[in-house]
């Protein structure tokens, strides 16, 4: 438990930042500055959003705030070929991509789920591994090229 005299030190004073939701103007401003984060981190030639995915961006509730428009660009940016200047909503994770068309519910079957899950798995360890694809091919214990193999058919699959 927290120390009450450390507490007290350590209050001194708070700031209350809106959630994302509430300051959907910030979406853009952000966005581009962790495109141009991870444009240089992974050397990709991405430098905008397209009109469709600011839709998507501005339909989108942002639960998980900042950080998740982080993760959300980061992971659009890991996904894309490296030549593709735009992020575009066929490159963003599949829970935000419902938001482009309300009509078409998400996939439920077992294969879907599985393939969404391996996707997640893929991203978080290409994360923590700063894109590295040897490391990430350890992490996960799968060949090299078993990964790139899904990376490609998850890449030509959002197409």
């Amino acid at each position: 438990m927290l120390r009450e005299d450390l507490f007290y030190r350590l209050h001194v004073s708070s700031f209350h930042i809106p959630p994302l939701r509430t300051r959907k103007h910030d979406i853009q401003l952000l966005s581009r500055h962790f495109i141009q984060t991870y444009h240089q981190q992974f050397s990709k030639n991405v430098n905008r959003l397209s009109e469709e995915t600011v839709q998507v961006f501005m339909a989108h509730q942002w639960p998980g705030n900042v950080r998740e428009l982080k993760h959300t660009i980061e992971h659009a940016v890991l996904m894309m070929p490296k030549e593709a200047e735009e992020i575009t909503p066929a490159y963003l994770p599949a829970h935000l991509r419902t938001h482009q068309i309300e009509s078409h519910p998400p996939e439920s079957s077992l294969k879907s789920q599985v393939t969404s899950f391996e996707q997640t798995l893929i991203q978080e360890a290409l994360r923590q591994h700063a894109g590295n694809i040897k490391q990430t091919a350890a992490a996960l214990k799968i060949p090299r090229q078993t990964l790139q193999y899904k990376l490609k058919k998850y890449t030509d699959a959002e197409k």
